[in-house]
């Protein structure tokens, strides 16, 4: 079966987001941020993983894959036809990359800032409440008196705020 399919191949793109909005596959590297895009737009992925980047894209790649919402070759393994092999079976079964981007959205958190900057909250709480109970008062009394006033000022604000957000 033939496809016709037209695309565009740049070093560097200033509106990521117009070319996601023109894309129904995508041909990337497995960085978290690019996965954390295509998982925004829900748009399936061909991945090629970064092969000196530690593993960590080769897994997020692995990851992407195993939901079903991409697919992932080696860099080495990515000749032009084995790469146009998997772009071919992409491009001509709709429902198919339709089912992948519905999986790649799954990956989506919108909200994942609030979550991280709670969670940041929470740790330092936490670690301020432990300070306070390990600090002594020995010789440095005066110094350790500041930080403990800073200290439990810290932990009164983000009570209150606690008590505020519910």
């Amino acid at each position: 079966m033939a496809v016709r399919a037209r695309g565009w191949v740049a070093a560097h793109l200033g509106r990521m987001d117009w070319a996601y909005a023109l894309a129904d596959v995508v041909i990337a590297r497995a960085g978290a941020s690019t996965i954390a895009e295509l998982a925004r737009c829900g748009l399936p992925a061909c991945l090629i993983p970064y092969p000196y980047a530690n593993g960590h894209q080769r897994e997020n790649a692995r990851v992407v894959a195993s939901i079903g919402a991409g697919v992932w070759l080696e860099e080495s393994a990515a000749s032009s036809t084995r790469l146009l092999g998997s772009l071919r079976a992409l491009l001509t079964d709709a429902g198919r990359r339709a089912r992948m981007g519905a999986q790649m959205a799954r990956l989506s958190t919108p909200d994942a800032t609030t979550h991280l900057a709670s969670a940041i909250v929470r740790l330092a709480r936490a670690h301020a409440h432990s300070i306070l109970r390990r600090t002594t008062f020995a010789q440095d009394r005066g110094e350790r008196s500041r930080t403990t006033t800073s200290l439990r000022a810290m932990v009164s604000e983000g009570t209150e705020s606690n008590h505020a957000q519910r």
